[in-house]
């Protein structure tokens, strides 16, 4: 039975800034959070449009103590409503869910900054396996971070 987990945040940027820079994640999150990305190789499409198949190598952090290697896709894009929609097709991670995808959608918040939704869907191997918590924390680092880094000129990094 499949399974959810969602969070929303407020970020300080623009959601056009936000949602345009954004679309370049592939080239993007190992600039902001470097001491999370080792590296995202395209290994299909262009790294910003639907069928991108993307390779993410994710180095040893608290939230996830070993190099989590991953291979993804980019299964829906609407820019209109600034939603992307994504999947896992290999990757350790995958041993313990059958599957597992998620949502990004961004909206203008009342402060003229960017309200962040990422909701996540999985489905567990079996019922040993914990719900895949760590991707809140992760999502939150990570989008603040590429929030801290577009303010800044696009020339500061995320910390942890």
């Amino acid at each position: 039975m499949a399974s959810k987990l969602e969070i929303e945040i407020e970020l300080k940027s623009d959601v056009e800034k936000m949602w345009k820079h954004f679309k370049e994640f592939t080239k993007l999150f190992p600039k902001a959070c470097p001491h999370l990305y080792e590296k995202i190789d395209v290994i299909e499409g262009d790294g910003i449009s639907v069928g991108t198949i993307f390779v993410s190598t994710l180095k040893p952090t608290e939230l996830n103590p070993v190099v989590m290697v991953t291979k993804e896709k980019i299964d829906f894009l609407d820019d209109e409503n600034k939603m992307l929609r994504y999947s896992y097709m290999e990757g350790e991670i995958l041993k313990n869910y059958k599957n597992l995808r998620g949502t990004v959608h961004m909206s203008s918040s009342k402060s003229g900054g960017t309200i962040f939704k990422y909701s996540g869907e999985f489905e567990k191997a079996n019922e040993q396996v914990p719900d895949p918590v760590f991707f809140k924390d992760f999502m939150v680092i990570v989008f603040q971070g590429l929030d801290d880094y577009i303010l800044k000129g696009m020339n500061h990094t995320c910390q942890n």
